[in-house]
Parts: structure tokens; sequence; C-alpha cells
């Protein structure tokens, strides 16, 4: 504390008083509440970022959104009937602030000038109720974040997460090591995929699947501030992946399937017309299933189908053909009661081989690091996915422009969109047969 002399000249007495020096209070700072990634195309984690001083500090909320559903101007998720959900983030941002502001009054109050950690500390106590002694071990975090995930990932996502939890603890085991986040190296890196490939002989695109989930993991555990080692972000730390043979359906090859009399068979009927539909309407499985009455509705001489898709919250207005139409009036209006993703994709290629799509396809892959090439009888590589790319490159063939099929498909880059276009070398031949360039 520091006390200041005061003398003072009175007309016969001098005057001395002691008096405190006044506090110089420290300015509370205003947090500011940004994305990681504000042109993500899913979910992204929000930060908390504040300066005082000449000090910055940056944590994760242990929040993610969609960026289309952030207000950046508000610096807060928007809370609206399409959005209701939002509130309740809203308010653990709201407490966040209020605590960040707590913090910095309690210091002035004490005639403290805090230090970065010193906050830091404060507000893993008083926000997150942990202190750095408190940190979980890698195993342990993954752990508790698949837990986590039950409750807001879809259940196939989840899946995936303790297949990839289970053969990083079988690695773990099979090497006699304690992973943790210190272990995760490039050395680390290499030894995994060797492990996933030669000792349980999984192909390469899965084996890139399994990499990508575990960079999942580490970013959430680093967006929390458990982890610090950043090697897994370097450029050979890196999904391994191959091009895989992905069919899709030409327009007469659509028009067999359409054909088949499946009276006899009210399962394959039902999954037949669903499968058109999503051919006819570029929708994934998750989004073709659920369409409602609702989600039509009528302008002019046609009618549209109007709906917010699953995976990417995005909105898509698609024309309905007449074949659409007709299979929803044949149900009533609704759509066929659909079957689960797997069922219908085996009941796909029994409907492919009865519609004689039935010539070959040269199929690669590599698993337990040998390559191989076989040939596959087309049907067998029908799933629901083949909807989408079937309903893009049909679309393409016809002549629709690149963009008009993206409002539709929901794909923000050409980029994305051509991955899903499927045009073989002699059909790209044949379109081009014709061309000026070619006559001369």
């Amino acid at each position: 504390m520091r006390i200041f002399l005061a003398v003072c000249f009175g007309p016969s007495k001098l005057h001395v008083h002691l008096r405190e020096a006044p506090k110089k209070e420290m300015n509370i700072p205003q947090p500011r509440f940004l994305l990681r990634d504000p042109n993500a195309k899913k979910p992204t984690s929000i930060y908390c970022h504040l300066r005082f001083n000449n000090d910055r500090i940056v944590f994760a909320t242990g929040e993610k959104i969609h960026p289309n559903e952030w207000d950046s101007g508000k610096q807060r998720a928007i809370n609206s009937k399409k959005f209701p959900h939002n509130s309740e983030l809203n308010i653990w941002l709201d407490k966040i602030d209020s605590e960040i502001k707590s913090i910095f009054r309690s210091f002035n109050l004490d005639n403290v000038s805090p230090t970065a950690d010193l906050i830091k500390n404060k507000i893993n106590e008083r926000i997150f109720k942990k202190t750095t002694s408190r940190i979980p071990s890698l195993i342990d975090f993954i752990a508790s974040y698949i837990k986590e995930c039950t409750k807001i990932k879809n259940p196939n996502t989840v899946r995936t997460y303790i297949t990839t939890f289970k053969h990083l603890k079988s690695y773990a085991k099979f090497h006699s090591i304690n992973l943790d986040y210190s272990s995760i190296t490039l050395d680390f890196y290499n030894s995994f995929v060797d492990y996933l490939t030669h000792d349980l002989s999984l192909s390469q695109n899965t084996i890139g699947k399994h990499i990508q989930v575990f960079k999942t993991f580490m970013n959430e555990a680093t967006d929390r501030g458990f982890n610090k080692k950043m090697d897994f972000r370097g450029r050979k730390f890196k999904r391994l992946a191959e091009p895989v043979e992905s069919i899709y359906l030409n327009l007469e090859e659509l028009e067999r399937i359409r054909g088949l009399d499946l009276t006899q068979s009210p399962s394959l009927e039902r999954v037949r017309d669903l499968f058109l539909i999503g051919c006819y309407t570029g929708l994934r499985y998750s989004d073709f299933i659920k369409i409602k009455p609702e989600n039509i509705t009528v302008e002019g001489q046609g009618q549209y189908l109007e709906m917010l898709t699953q995976k990417t919250s995005q909105r898509v207005v698609i024309p309905l053909k007449p074949i659409v139409l007709e299979i929803l009036k044949k149900y009533g209006g609704i759509i066929p009661k659909p079957l689960s993703n797997q069922k219908m994709n085996q009941y796909l290629k029994v409907i492919g081989k009865q519609a004689g799509i039935t010539n070959k396809i040269l199929v690669t892959r590599t698993k337990a690091g040998i390559r191989s090439e076989k040939l596959i009888p087309k049907y067998e590589l029908i799933h629901t996915h083949t909807c989408r790319k079937s309903f893009a490159t049909n679309a393409f063939r016809s002549g629709l422009s690149t963009l008009s099929i993206m409002k539709i498909t929901g794909h923000k880059t050409e980029t994305q969109f051509f991955k899903y276009v499927r045009i073989t070398e002699q059909e790209n031949a044949s379109n081009l047969i014709n061309h000026e360039f070619f006559k001369d």
C-alpha cells in the first residue's frame, strides 16, 4: 500500500495528514466470442477472446455451433423459431461473460494486477470447475467424449468413434505402452497405421477413417485445453485415402428399376420407391426418409420440396418430378415406410439384379497393404448414397448448370460437387464425338 504525506500550513499550526494513495484500477475487458472457423460447413468450436493490459487469453467454451446459426455481430447464437435450441447456449455464453467480469472486479477490489496464468486458473476454477492438476488422461478423455457424443451425434458416428477407440486401446496393449497426449507424435502415427494395416489387415480407406476420427478426438482435447502437443496437425499426420469406384445409375437404368413389378414383395417395392425419390431429389438417405406433407409446397404450375437438411442444416428447395409425385400419391401423400439404411442397401442389390444391372465394374482396393483389382457386377455396388450421385450426374449430363444443381444438392464448392459427378471415360468420349472439334 502506498501512503502519501500531506503537509498543510495554517495561520498558527502545522497540520500533517496521512492518506492512502488512490488505487489504479484495471479496466475490465469485454469478452469476445468468435468461431474457430466461421466458414466451416459443419459445427465449429466457439472460442472466448480476452485482451487486458498487454496480455491476450483465448480459450474454448466447450460448445460448438454451425456458422449458419451464429450472429457474428452480437457474438451469440441465433435464437429464433428456426433455432429454438440455441437459447441454452446463449445462457452459457452469458454466464462465461459474467464470471469473467466478476473475476476482474475481484482483482480490482484486492488491488491486484493479475498475470494471464492467474486469470486462466480463475477461469478454470469458477467457470469450468477444473484445475490443471485434474486434466484427464488421453484414454479417459476419449471415453468421456464418446459418452457425451451418444446424446448429440448420429448413432452411426458414435459406433465409428467406439471402433476407433477400441483399435487405439488394442494398439496400446499390443505394444505395451501408456498412450497420453505427449505420446502423439509422427512416430506414433506411423506405428499406428502399420498396426492397422498389417496386424488388423484393414483397407486403406478404413484406416484413413480411423485416423480422421482420432484427429477429431485430439482436436476436442486441444479445444478443451487438455492437449498442448500439436504434432497431429502436421502435414504428414494425414488421413490415408484411395479412390473408390462409386457408381451412378443412368436414366435408362432407373427406368428399368421403376418398371419392375414388385407387388409380390411389398418390402422390395417400398425400398425401390424410396430409392427413386432419392434419385430424383438428390437428398441423402437421412433426409428423404423424413419427407412430410408439409415439406411440399405449390407455386404456379409446379410443386416443390422444401426442407432443412439434417447433416448441414441447409435449406433446399427442389422442383418435384412427376414420378416423385406419383410415388407420394401411391402412398397417400406420404413417403413409403422407411427401412434401416443397412437393410435398404441389402434390398437395393436384389432390386438392381432383378433390373438386369449386371455389367461388370473394375474395383481397386488396398487391404493389409496389398493392392488388388476385381470385376464386380454393378448391382452389388448400389446403395442409398447412389441416389445423390445419380441425381448429380444425370442432372449434369442433361445440361443443367452446375450452380443450379448445387443449390439442390447443397454443395458449397464445385470441387465438392464434382466428386459426385460420375461420368466414365466412354461416356465422356460419346458426349464429345459430335463436337465440332472432332469433326474436322
